[in-house]
């Protein structure tokens, strides 16, 4: 907790993590409306997986593109136009809630999370002190996975006294108010010589090009979108391995669910002592041993209480190995080409979830919920080994280093 406390004690971050508390819990509250909104309109799954695919989509495509775009701009300014776009998406949904509308506004609330994230992840170095990054990092991690566990309650209790449409123009209230406290914070300058780079799209290839030449980082970007396509097939067939294959009530499966979000949350928040690379290297690939090894346990589970032990291993070990891949990529890549690493890595697990999504419900029918579950246990463990592999060749000083280095 001092870690936390030291780094609350700075007031730039103390106000930037007030502001995307709240802005993490109407992510989470907006993705509710989204879907209900999305299936309200046709009464279709068609109609949802077209939403939720909108919102993958500008990632999905225009991910090395835009993160070119954040390391020629300040990152403030992307960050804070990505906020607006979000905040614009969500209250025109609740002024014109028609099918045409939910889909093109969810392009933009994609638009907008494609810049913000990869633009907020680039300037955390320079949004706080040195010393207190990983504790900066460690909280970002986890107040955006808490955001899915807090924005969903909130949701289910707004829809008691009002209809979706309160809930959209709350989401949107929450990313306009990101947007000003954010044009408060001094970070995020373009990298030095940003302006004599090449036009956009030939930067864009300089980025990949550059990540090529560091085969540690980019098998850590690639290993990210293999463990985000693995977990989304998990969470296909979670609601149907619980309440089938275990026979689990409703609420027993919620409070599952609940119990592994919590525990996401609280191994995103194992990293704020880590000091030093090899430190770091080492809790990022226990999080992937982890997160592999609890979806095994519960594949295998005959009972309740192994099935639980099952998933807080699973959660503490996705929370653990996503805060110190966020945290190694901050300290190992240069900082001239950081937007488009973290957008690529946001691209790569836009696609491996809409993936799994695309194609987990007919290889559940085919194979089987407790096969699946075990077959994404072991495409993390894979993934694990081959990462670990190429993570040998990655500095341990925990300090940025020059590109092509």
């Amino acid at each position: 907790m001092a870690a936390y406390a030291a780094l609350l004690s700075y007031a730039p971050a103390r106000r930037y993590f007030a502001v995307f508390c709240q802005s993490s819990a109407g992510t989470g509250l907006g993705y509710v409306a989204l879907l209900l909104l999305a299936y309200q309109q046709r009464h279709s799954p068609w109609m949802v997986t077209a939403v939720l695919l909108a919102d993958y989509l500008p990632s999905m495509l225009f991910g090395a593109l835009i993160g070119a775009v954040v390391d020629r701009v300040s990152r403030r300014t992307c960050a804070v136009l990505g906020d607006l776009l979000g905040a614009g998406a969500f209250i025109g949904l609740a002024v014109a809630p028609t099918a045409p509308a939910v889909f093109t506004l969810a392009l933009v609330a994609g638009i907008g999370s494609a810049v913000s994230a990869p633009a907020m992840m680039a300037a955390m170095p320079g949004l706080v002190r040195p010393r207190d990054l990983p504790a900066a990092t460690s909280l970002y991690n986890a107040i955006e996975k808490f955001g899915f566990v807090l924005g969903p309650l909130l949701a289910g209790g707004l829809l008691l006294i009002g209809d979706v449409r309160l809930l959209m123009l709350l989401n949107g209230a929450t990313f306009l108010l990101s947007a000003a406290v954010v044009t408060t914070l001094h970070f995020g300058a373009a990298p030095a010589g940003g302006d004599d780079e090449p036009a956009t799209p030939a930067s864009a290839r300089a980025g990949l090009a550059a990540l090529r030449d560091m085969p540690d980082v980019a098998a850590m970007v690639v290993g990210t979108g293999a463990v985000s396509l693995c977990f989304s097939l998990f969470a296909v067939c979670e609601v149907i391995f619980a309440t089938d294959a275990l026979r689990l009530s409703g609420s027993a499966f919620s409070l599952l669910a609940a119990t592994m979000s919590v525990s996401m949350t609280v191994g995103a928040l194992s990293g704020s002592r880590t000091r030093d690379g090899r430190t770091c290297r080492a809790r990022y690939v226990q999080g992937m041993v982890l997160l592999g090894a609890g979806l095994g346990v519960a594949a295998v589970s005959g009972a309740l209480w192994l099935l639980i032990v099952g998933y807080l291993l699973a959660g503490y070990g996705n929370g653990r190995q996503s805060t110190h891949d966020r945290l190694l990529l901050s300290r190992t890549v240069p900082d001239a080409i950081q937007g488009r690493v973290f957008a690529l890595r946001y691209s790569l697990m836009s696609w491996g979830t809409a993936i799994g999504f695309a194609v987990g419900g007919g290889l559940v029918a085919l194979v089987g919920a407790r096969a699946f579950v075990a077959a994404a246990a072991v495409g993390i463990l894979v993934t694990w080994a081959l990462v670990s592999l190429r993570l040998r060749a990655l500095p341990v000083s925990g300090e940025p280093r020059a590109q092509g280095a």
